[in-house]
């Protein structure tokens, strides 16, 4: 893993080539950057010198983002999987000078963006299940940040996300799977676990140890592994006693 983003550093000067292209992508490596030197940080591996290369690289990612944020072109899961990169590296990383702007953007505009992009009645405005889902994934990371930090998010954020995964319960058919409407491209937020694109448990489970739901408990058809990774042992408690 080391290895691999050292040679990614040195392929890919800051804001030159293909990899800097979309912003989103760019968060997208952020998160994963960031849950590697978590889940790193007790080897011996990375080294002082390696550490502060990859906190270095991580940096020029936020502050990549904070540039480019897509405000203006695909302001919808673009933009708040963006926010979301700058409230993890705000968050992950209060060392930063920035972090404390980074955070404060990137909560601003992932509360912002749940009024203008989740109707009433649950729907993500792209009407597409994919894009229902991966902003579910993207809610449920910000909210279990926030709850970790003691940042307070208006009620009616986590209302929003309720209502999203509502929709995707609502819609699975016998077998559990939610079907493909709309526009797609199979993407994920963070693949704790592999699962067909339908395969929306782990978002269920997730949900039900958030936000005590029992349908989405029985929905989940028990505790899937993505409750543990975003939650640890008090998100495995938080299910069963939803359940």
């Amino acid at each position: 893993a080391i290895a691999a983003m050292n040679d990614w550093i040195d392929a890919n000067p800051l804001g030159i080539g293909i990899n800097w292209s979309s912003s989103l992508e760019v968060a997208l490596r952020l998160m994963a950057w960031t849950w590697t030197l978590a889940l790193l940080r007790q080897s011996a591996a990375l080294t002082g010198g390696t550490l502060i290369r990859v906190l270095s690289s991580i940096h020029a990612h936020a502050a990549h983002v904070e540039k480019y944020l897509s405000r203006y072109f695909s302001p919808n899961t673009h933009l708040t999987g963006e926010a979301l990169g700058l409230f993890y590296a705000g968050v992950a990383f209060p060392e930063f000078r920035d972090a404390e702007r980074w955070r404060a953007t990137g909560a601003t505009t992932l509360i912002e963006q749940a009024d203008q992009q989740v109707s009433v009645d649950g729907i993500y405005f792209e009407q597409s299940t994919c894009y229902q889902r991966y902003t579910c994934d993207i809610y449920l990371h910000f909210l279990q940040l926030a709850g970790r930090r003691h940042i307070d998010v208006p009620a009616r954020t986590r209302e929003h996300l309720q209502r999203m995964v509502d929709v995707l319960v609502t819609l699975r058919g016998p077998d559990g799977m939610v079907p493909a409407i709309g526009d797609a491209d199979g993407g994920q937020l963070m693949p704790l676990v592999i699962r067909e694109r339908g395969d929306c448990r782990g978002i269920f489970a997730a949900a039900a140890a958030l936000l005590g739901r029992r349908d989405f408990a029985h929905a989940a058809g028990g505790a899937a592994p993505e409750v543990e990774w975003l939650f640890g042992a008090d998100g495995a408690d938080a299910f069963a006693r939803a359940a």
